[in-house]
Protein backbone atom coordinates (compact mmCIF):
# COMPACT_ATOMS: atom_id res chain seq x y z
CA UNK A 1 0.00 0.00 0.00
CA UNK A 2 2.59 2.54 1.03
CA UNK A 3 4.28 2.02 -2.37
CA UNK A 4 1.23 2.88 -4.31
CA UNK A 5 1.05 6.19 -1.86
CA UNK A 6 4.56 6.97 -3.11
CA UNK A 7 3.83 6.43 -7.08
CA UNK A 8 0.69 8.29 -6.75
CA UNK A 9 2.34 11.27 -4.93
CA UNK A 10 5.38 11.10 -7.37
CA UNK A 11 2.30 11.01 -10.59
CA UNK A 12 1.19 13.93 -9.14
CA UNK A 13 3.85 16.18 -8.33
CA UNK A 14 5.25 15.51 -11.99
CA UNK A 15 1.97 16.78 -13.66
CA UNK A 16 0.92 19.35 -11.46
CA UNK A 17 4.33 21.15 -11.35
CA UNK A 18 5.20 20.80 -15.41
CA UNK A 19 8.22 19.11 -15.21
CA UNK A 20 10.21 22.29 -13.96
CA UNK A 21 8.63 23.87 -16.88
CA UNK A 22 8.77 27.81 -16.29
CA UNK A 23 5.42 29.24 -15.87
CA UNK A 24 6.89 32.42 -17.86
CA UNK A 25 8.86 32.88 -21.08
CA UNK A 26 12.45 32.94 -20.32
CA UNK A 27 15.45 33.87 -22.56
CA UNK A 28 19.16 33.85 -22.05
CA UNK A 29 20.52 36.77 -19.99
CA UNK A 30 24.42 37.03 -19.39
CA UNK A 31 27.38 39.99 -19.49
CA UNK A 32 29.76 41.94 -17.53
CA UNK A 33 29.70 44.09 -14.52
CA UNK A 34 32.57 46.83 -14.30
CA UNK A 35 33.39 49.91 -12.15
CA UNK A 36 35.10 52.59 -12.94
CA UNK A 37 36.04 50.50 -16.46
CA UNK A 38 37.34 47.87 -13.86
CA UNK A 39 35.54 44.55 -14.11
CA UNK A 40 33.95 43.57 -10.73
CA UNK A 41 35.67 40.21 -8.87
CA UNK A 42 32.47 39.14 -7.54
CA UNK A 43 28.71 39.55 -5.63
CA UNK A 44 25.85 39.04 -7.63
CA UNK A 45 23.52 40.80 -9.99
CA UNK A 46 19.52 40.88 -9.58
CA UNK A 47 16.95 41.20 -12.25
CA UNK A 48 13.68 42.00 -10.63
CA UNK A 49 10.52 42.24 -13.34
CA UNK A 50 8.86 45.43 -13.91
CA UNK A 51 5.04 45.45 -13.58
CA UNK A 52 2.62 47.13 -16.05
CA UNK A 53 -0.75 47.98 -16.44
CA UNK A 54 -1.37 44.72 -18.64
CA UNK A 55 0.92 42.46 -16.42
CA UNK A 56 0.89 42.48 -12.59
CA UNK A 57 2.12 39.39 -12.11
CA UNK A 58 5.35 39.46 -12.96
CA UNK A 59 7.02 36.18 -12.04
CA UNK A 60 9.89 36.02 -9.86
CA UNK A 61 13.31 37.69 -9.82
CA UNK A 62 16.28 36.29 -11.81
CA UNK A 63 19.72 35.69 -10.04
CA UNK A 64 23.87 35.76 -11.45
CA UNK A 65 26.89 35.62 -9.33
CA UNK A 66 29.55 37.95 -11.03
CA UNK A 67 32.75 35.77 -11.66
CA UNK A 68 35.89 36.84 -11.07
CA UNK A 69 36.42 38.01 -14.62
CA UNK A 70 33.04 40.13 -14.06
CA UNK A 71 30.77 37.86 -15.85
CA UNK A 72 27.66 36.64 -14.97
CA UNK A 73 25.01 34.10 -16.25
CA UNK A 74 21.57 34.62 -15.10
CA UNK A 75 19.17 32.27 -13.45
CA UNK A 76 15.48 32.55 -12.83
CA UNK A 77 14.56 29.14 -12.22
CA UNK A 78 17.56 26.66 -12.21
CA UNK A 79 20.94 28.16 -12.52
CA UNK A 80 21.45 29.30 -15.75
CA UNK A 81 18.38 29.16 -17.55
CA UNK A 82 18.12 33.12 -17.99
CA UNK A 83 15.59 35.91 -17.04
CA UNK A 84 12.01 36.21 -17.67
CA UNK A 85 11.10 38.30 -21.17
CA UNK A 86 10.29 41.95 -20.54
CA UNK A 87 11.51 44.92 -18.64
CA UNK A 88 13.91 44.99 -15.36
CA UNK A 89 15.23 46.67 -12.59
CA UNK A 90 18.48 45.33 -11.62
CA UNK A 91 20.34 45.48 -8.79
CA UNK A 92 24.05 45.04 -7.98
CA UNK A 93 25.45 43.05 -4.75
CA UNK A 94 29.20 43.65 -4.06
CA UNK A 95 31.04 43.06 -1.07
CA UNK A 96 33.47 46.28 0.21
CA UNK A 97 36.91 45.65 1.42
CA UNK A 98 38.39 47.34 4.18
CA UNK A 99 37.80 47.30 7.74
CA UNK A 100 34.18 46.65 7.84
CA UNK A 101 33.76 44.77 4.70
CA UNK A 102 29.95 45.33 4.29
CA UNK A 103 27.77 44.00 1.60
CA UNK A 104 26.80 47.19 -0.77
CA UNK A 105 23.19 46.73 -2.89
CA UNK A 106 23.45 49.14 -5.79
CA UNK A 107 19.81 50.07 -7.83
CA UNK A 108 20.48 50.68 -11.07
CA UNK A 109 17.98 53.63 -12.66
CA UNK A 110 18.09 51.96 -16.53
CA UNK A 111 16.06 49.84 -17.14
CA UNK A 112 16.97 46.34 -18.48
CA UNK A 113 15.06 44.53 -21.39
CA UNK A 114 15.13 40.99 -21.63
CA UNK A 115 14.30 40.04 -25.27
CA UNK A 116 12.17 36.62 -26.21
CA UNK A 117 14.90 34.65 -29.17
CA UNK A 118 17.82 36.56 -28.49
CA UNK A 119 20.80 36.37 -26.10
CA UNK A 120 20.58 39.43 -23.89
CA UNK A 121 23.79 40.79 -23.14
CA UNK A 122 24.60 43.50 -20.84
CA UNK A 123 27.04 45.71 -20.05
CA UNK A 124 26.72 47.00 -16.35
CA UNK A 125 29.05 50.20 -15.92
CA UNK A 126 28.79 51.42 -12.83
CA UNK A 127 30.92 54.12 -11.14
CA UNK A 128 32.93 54.71 -7.24
CA UNK A 129 30.10 57.47 -6.71
CA UNK A 130 27.53 54.36 -7.59
CA UNK A 131 29.40 52.25 -5.04
CA UNK A 132 29.72 54.93 -2.85
CA UNK A 133 26.23 55.58 -3.11
CA UNK A 134 25.00 51.99 -2.41
CA UNK A 135 26.99 51.71 0.68
CA UNK A 136 25.58 55.13 2.38
CA UNK A 137 22.05 53.70 1.67
CA UNK A 138 23.42 50.68 3.46
CA UNK A 139 24.61 52.59 6.63
CA UNK A 140 21.40 54.58 6.86
CA UNK A 141 19.20 51.15 6.60
CA UNK A 142 21.50 49.52 9.14
CA UNK A 143 20.78 52.81 11.24
CA UNK A 144 17.45 52.42 11.11
CA UNK A 145 17.36 49.08 12.09
CA UNK A 146 19.89 49.71 15.19
CA UNK A 147 22.79 47.87 13.55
Amino acid sequence: MTNYRVTYWLLFCLIFTGCNSSPYPLAPVSGTVRVDGQTLSGGSVVFRCIADDKNKNVGKAGYGEIKSDGTFVLGTFANTDGGIVGDHHVMVNCQLEGQNPSLVKIGLERKFTVVAGEDNVFEIDLTSEDVARGAENERRFQESRGG
